[in-house]
């Protein structure tokens, strides 16, 4: 391999020095903090979203103690409130302050005092995303089947109607039971429209944490803000399920995206009172789930494949909170995609920022509202590199109250039609994709997030807005899973050998090649030095599309390079391996 030039090397050298610094359950966090080291942290003032008064949510390192934070100046103290997550090391802790301290001023002396802290923020209010519901009710919902009523355009919806015909939802081809988690404000668990997750590895109301997941009595769900598993009856959140999962074809109200899926009910509190640290213990209760599920084989925790946030802080920047942000990636590696609302505000979120839909993890999912006449809603903001994908979001009539329906309008509405259909593609899904995703949780998320972005419906109206230029196509998401995985029924025109993904990768990626004629095909691995690691393919194959899966479990990070070579066709590309 004479090809490896003097600048390939150099970028090994770089990854390999980078690696050892990030092999720790937070990269993000240790590229910020210089491993754990503070050297005068910079702390931007706050904006206008409200903070929870002398609060401050910290990240330790594994193994530090919590109660051994002190500070430089005696007349400054913190006491610990509670622990968000004991797993991640996560606590809320109170100051004590003489009046007229600089809140920043104390942030930064407490990481700069403080070498356990990996970071650490202030505990922010979070606002609902919800505008004042319509008044009069809709007789139609005109986004899942548009037909052009109260002056909508024809076929202006998510085309549900033809989707259903693949699937309406519920369980994998193997029979797993599809959760989606809703964090919200509350529920109205009772309604008859509506298929709420029970975990049925708990005892209700035994006073004992039966499944050992540390939460006693979680039985319907959990409530973050309290504590405990009484999950309380609101508007806001029981709305977001009707989108997502209201039971089809029953004779009763409405129809949602997915009318088989269970959803795990999460209360983070009740406006205005909902805080950033209930927000990351509602995600901390998911991770787990979904954790003890992989880990045991589906003995305990549950199948969640997607978490709705139907919230958040609008004009932030995201490096104020580090910790929100980096709980995407958490629950991404173990395989939940995350969707979220953008603001209900006509803004540029790559200009304005925003929480949580300007962070930048690969497995969130951003939203904004679309119309009945497939126009971006003057209402919700954008974002050509922030904002993903838009959903209907305007007169959406879903469930409310107990057996009650209404309209309403906001980004709150959208984000669910999307996180609907996270779920609906498990359903959809041919075997093999789910066999994939047993091995490689994350990469089939990233999979199916490739494909919702790329099912759109483009629109002129949201050409250069967002990052998928379209608004969600349910029908078209769907088709792209009902084939085995790596055989797609495609007639290449030439050979072609493409980019494997994700890249980097960590432990598992995906390579699609295309033959044109009738050959022996080989795929090779190759590490920096030219040294063959691995064989995926060394077999006669016909014209057509192939998808290969390298797993690079055994091998150490680093740069290598995947080969084919066929009597007519060969090519090299380079693969990077992140551990």
């Amino acid at each position: 391999f004479h090809f490896l030039s003097r600048i390939m090397k150099k970028t090994l050298l770089k990854i390999l020095s980078w690696a050892f610094y990030s092999l720790t359950l937070f990269a993000l966090v240790l590229l910020l903090s210089d491993s754990g080291t503070s050297t005068g942290h910079s702390i931007t003032s706050p904006t206008a979203n409200e903070m929870v008064s002398n609060e401050i949510i910290v990240l330790l390192s594994k193994n530090s103690d919590v109660n051994s934070i002190t500070s430089n100046n005696p007349e400054v103290t913190f006491t610990v409130k509670e622990a968000i997550s004991r797993e991640l090391n996560m606590w809320l802790i109170n100051y004590h302050a003489p009046e007229g301290d600089s809140p920043q001023d104390i942030l930064g002396n407490l990481m700069d005092n403080n070498n356990n802290i990996l970071t650490a923020q202030f505990n922010y209010k979070v606002s609902l995303r919800e505008n004042s519901p319509d008044d009069p009710r809709f007789d139609e919902q005109w986004g899942l089947s548009n037909t052009g009523q109260l002056g909508g355009t024809p076929n202006a919806d998510i085309k549900a109607l033809k989707a259903w015909d693949i699937t309406t939802g519920g369980f994998t081809k193997d029979g797993k039971e599809i959760v989606i988690a809703v964090i919200d404000d509350g529920f109205f668990l009772q309604h008859s429209d509506l298929t709420f997750w029970k975990n049925d590895h708990e005892i209700p109301g035994n006073n004992v944490d039966d499944d050992g997941n540390g939460y006693v009595d979680d039985y319907d769900g959990w409530n973050a803000a309290q504590n405990n598993s009484v999950i309380i009856p609101q508007d806001h959140g029981t709305r977001v399920c009707g989108v997502i999962g209201a039971k089809g074809n029953n004779y009763n109200g409405i129809a949602g995206v997915n009318w088989r899926v269970s959803i795990m009910p999460i209360e983070i509190g009740t406006f205005p009172d909902i805080d950033e640290a209930s927000v990351l213990k509602a995600y901390a209760y998911v991770l787990n789930q979904r954790k003890l599920y992989n880990q045991t084989g589906g003995l305990k925790g549950c199948y969640v494949v997607a978490t709705n946030s139907s919230f958040g802080l609008d004009f932030e920047q995201p490096e104020n909170h580090p910790i929100w942000c980096e709980l995407y990636n958490l629950m991404g590696k173990e395989g939940i995609i995350s969707v979220a609302a953008t603001m209900n505000n006509h803004s540029n979120v790559d200009v304005t920022g925003d929480v949580p839909t300007a962070c930048s993890s690969d497995y969130l999912i951003t939203v904004t509202s679309t119309t009945r006449t497939d126009e971006l809603y003057g209402g919700s903001a954008y974002g050509p590199t922030t904002i993903d994908i838009g959903a209907p979001g305007v007169s959406i009539l879903s469930t409310y109250n107990i057996n009650q329906y209404s309209n309403a309008v906001g980004t709150s509405l959208a984000a669910p039609h999307v996180t609907g259909v996270v779920g609906l593609l498990y359903a959809a899904a041919h075997q093999t994709y789910i066999d994939f995703g047993d091995q490689y949780p994350d990469s089939l998320a990233l999979l199916f997030k490739k494909f919702i972005l790329g099912g759109t419906d483009q629109l002129g109206s949201l050409n250069g807005l967002i990052v998928s230029d379209g608004r969600l196509n349910l029908y078209k998401t769907l088709k792209s899973v009902e084939r085995p995985l790596g055989s797609d029924n495609f007639i290449p025109t030439a050979y072609s050998l493409k980019q494997n993904y994700p890249n980097p990768f960590n432990p598992g990626t995906s390579i699609v090649y295309d033959v044109l004629d009738a050959v022996n095909v080989k795929i090779s691995v190759f590490n920096i030095l030219g040294q063959e690691v691995g064989v995926l393919v060394n077999s006669f194959q016909t014209k057509g599309r192939y998808t290969v899966h390298f797993d690079a479990s055994s091998l150490p990070s680093g740069v290598y390079y995947y080969r084919i070579q066929s009597k007519y066709f060969s090519d090299v590309k380079k693969m990077v391996l992140l551990k």
